[in-house]
């Protein structure tokens, strides 16, 4: 099925690149039609919610350091 999709976004757009973020069996079919055309294929790392979540907890401690010392 995720063909259909693929090729048509191809052969209409005839993209130089195509930036690949991890997905499942569409994004893999894509990847793979992409690198046969010969079509640059960048693929972004996965992002673990864990590593997300401790970011966003680093920016919320330094955000209330800084209002603390500001004040």
């Amino acid at each position: 099925m995720a063909s259909i999709r693929s090729q048509p976004m191809l052969n209409v757009g005839k993209p130089h690149v195509v930036i690949a973020f991890p997905g499942g069996r569409g994004t893999a079919d894509i990847v793979r039609q992409a690198k046969a055309a010969g079509i640059k294929v960048p693929e972004a790392p996965p992002l673990s919610l864990s590593q997300g979540a401790k970011e966003l907890e680093d920016e919320r401690s330094r955000t209330a350091y800084s209002q603390a010392v500001d004040s």
